[in-house]
């Protein structure tokens, strides 16, 4: 008689906030699946898999199964929104795309590509804040003077001047007298 098998090792917890990253899978993880898609590979390295030029033009929409899905060995059809403008040449280079999605992935996953026209709207930039000032140091310090551990009362110093800064930065500028 063989020995009953050992349960699993129990997880060890970390002491202190759990990474973002760990949190995300489970709070955008439904939303992905009610399109198709497994995990957020596809649409999170998008650019990379597909290159910049092609990116900036389509998104990943849905990813559909047909019948019997991989059991059957039929791949998946995904559904890319594309400017109208670029779906001819999304259309030339649809093999080149599969090849290269099915090779992020791992296996010959998509089979088909198809496209729905749709206007796109360019990403915007991350703005840059500049960094805190003199005077936006010296206000979060007398802040957070108050603090007695220094290694936090210099967090706090840090967060504080960079709020200020930010919010300064968002701030209308006065209107000057004429």
């Amino acid at each position: 008689m063989a020995p009953p098998p050992s349960p699993p090792p129990a997880k060890r917890r970390r002491k202190g906030p759990a990474p973002l990253s760990a949190l995300a899978p489970g709070v955008v993880g439904p939303v992905f699946s009610k399109r198709g898609f497994a995990g957020a590979d596809l649409i999170v390295h998008w650019p990379e898999i597909v290159g910049p030029g092609i990116a900036k033009h389509t998104r990943p929409l849905a990813l559909g199964w047909p019948r019997g899905g991989a059991e059957a060995g039929v791949g998946a059809t995904l559904t890319v929104a594309c400017v109208g403008a670029f779906a001819l040449d999304l259309q030339q280079s649809a093999p080149v795309i599969l090849e290269r999605i099915n090779r992020r992935l791992g296996w010959k996953c998509v089979a088909r590509l198809t496209i729905k026209q749709a206007p796109m709207t360019a990403a915007a930039a991350p703005r840059r804040v500049a960094p805190p000032g003199e005077a936006e140091t010296r206000e979060a310090g007398r802040l957070a003077e108050g603090i007695s551990a220094d290694r936090l009362r210099a967090a706090v110093t840090r967060l504080g001047a960079s709020v200020l800064a930010r919010t300064r930065a968002q701030k209308p500028a006065p209107p000057t007298p004429r």
